[in-house]
């Protein structure tokens, strides 16, 4: 039996399992990702936390790329300066703005790239520049820790205020508005039972009041009727009715004037049977003294 190994074969297998490694390693770190990138480094003004490098970026949701670098300049300390690579295909101009985003509550965080003009044209590099320049507006997560001190001291007022009502004489004050308005419930129902009394009466009235309504519309048509008969009538006799406020009135007035002299005869009369009754047998004899002709 052979003891000797063949060194050189087993030289090779190893090369070859090394060299897999590597490639499936590389494979998997996306090495071999064919798409071709554009670079551009971000200007953040607030915190990047939860960035790394390898991290996620995309343009609409869609996955375009990944970060590359991360650093701040010592010039400018308030700065933080991320170096992304991006899919030449999406669309960056100069309106193109990013932003930072939690993914989940994982508390990794990835950038979002926004265009609003795709005709704007493409972002040149300045000198000094490493590549082009994109400026970062602020994240909702920058936003939301901008506003925590706010919102802690709204917290604290507002529980201050709970803390004020919420204490033993209001609680009574509460007990007794409650047991009133109770109260108030059980006569507003009352009172709705009434007013359904009330609302049944007043039904009925206006029924009654437009049987009313058609008899006085039919008394109406009736009146209209007779005025209309009365008007044929008058043309009619227009000539009597002329005729007798002509002639007969004032044969009429003539009348009244010699019926009214006669009751003052009789008035007379009456006055002297009243003053001397014997004047009716008696004729009056003539007082004084008659004179030689």
């Amino acid at each position: 039996m052979d003891r000797h190994v063949n060194y050189t074969i087993v030289g090779a297998f190893v090369l070859a399992g090394l060299i897999g490694i590597f490639a499936f390693l590389a494979w998997y770190a996306g090495s071999f990702d064919d798409r071709k990138y554009d670079r551009y480094t971000i200007h953040f003004s607030g915190s990047v936390n939860g960035l790394s490098e390898g991290g996620q970026v995309n343009y609409k949701g869609v996955d375009v790329g990944r970060i590359t670098d991360i650093r701040f300049e010592p010039s400018r300390p308030d700065t933080i300066m991320v170096d992304v690579e991006v899919d030449t295909e999406t669309p960056v101009t100069k309106t193109t703005d990013a932003q930072l985003k939690p993914k989940g509550i994982t508390g990794v965080a990835f950038i979002e790239l926004v265009t609003e003009n795709l005709n704007a044209g493409p972002i040149e590099r300045q000198p000094g520049q490493k590549y082009p320049v994109i400026e970062a507006s602020s994240s909702t997560l920058d936003r939301l820790f901008d506003d925590v001190p706010e919102i802690t001291d709204n917290i604290l007022k507002i529980t201050e205020k709970l803390e004020a009502v919420v204490n033993k004489e209001n609680m009574e004050g509460l007990s007794q508005t409650l047991e009133n308005i109770s109260r108030i419930s059980q006569d507003v129902s009352r009172a709705s039972a009434h007013f359904e009394e009330i609302t049944q009466r007043v039904n009925g009235i206006t029924v009654q009041a437009e049987s009313v309504s058609a008899s006085a519309q039919q008394t109406a048509e009736r009146t209209s009727e007779l005025v209309a008969r009365l008007d044929k009538v008058l043309a009619r006799n227009e000539n009597n009715v002329d005729r007798f406020f002509d002639e007969d009135l004032r044969q009429f007035s003539k009348l009244i004037e010699e019926t009214r002299d006669a009751a003052a005869a009789v008035n007379a009369l009456a006055r002297e049977l009243k003053d001397d009754p014997s004047s009716l047998i008696y004729k009056k004899q003539k007082s004084g003294v008659e004179l030689p002709r």
